[in-house]
């Protein structure tokens, strides 16, 4: 541009570090001059103005994830019109426990505008799972191994198929079909004999 920078420094003989001054949003070229040397104009050398977009992100329903923007976190639980450059951001949550996760969202920030993105978290249920008497029997659901004596964790609502290891001098209980229903838990006993 026509307007020289300011604080510049140099850490080696082709890098510089400088204050650009203000711009209107646009491209300028950037020319270095040095005991009356003047840089030869390159489209390398260009730097771009920009006027910011607004990002703005929430969490449905209001839970503690954290949120990260083109992968680098930025808040947790919301962002309030975070200024981004135009394009394209990826915006991304972590996991909460008792919730499924949404997936990483890529948005287009506009000049001047706002963008809204919305996580929505679905609420999981809880499926107890215990064996009576208190026995090591392997618990499985849907054939995956999970844990000796029980378990107590989340899962989505749906229906699972829960089934019992055996146990030495026991007979080992039939599978049970558990249904797992959003914020509740679902209690299952495998009574072995």
């Amino acid at each position: 541009g026509a307007t020289a920078a300011t604080a510049v420094s140099c850490t080696s003989t082709t890098s510089c570090v400088a204050t650009s001054p203000p711009e209107s949003a646009g491209t300028v070229n950037v020319t270095v001059t040095v005991g009356g040397l003047v840089s030869q104009n390159s489209s390398a050398d260009d730097f771009t103005y920009y006027v910011p977009g607004l990002l703005r992100v929430t969490t449905s329903p209001p839970v503690d994830s954290q949120i990260s923007v083109d992968g680098h976190v930025a808040d947790t639980w919301g962002l309030t019109w975070v200024k981004e450059p135009p394009g394209t951001h990826t915006v991304c949550f972590s996991d909460v426990p008792g919730y499924q996760t949404p997936p990483c969202q890529t948005v287009t920030v506009t000049s001047s505008q706002t963008t809204t993105v919305t996580g929505d978290f679905t609420e999981e249920g809880y499926l107890q799972v215990s064996t009576s008497p208190a026995v090591a029997g392997t618990i499985s659901v849907n054939g995956v191994p999970r844990d000796d004596w029980g378990l107590y964790t989340a899962f989505p609502a749906g229906t699972y198929q829960v089934c019992f290891g055996a146990v030495a001098n026991y007979l080992a209980p039939p599978c049970q079909s558990a249904l797992v229903t959003q914020g509740n838990t679902t209690a299952i006993t495998g009574d072995y004999t």
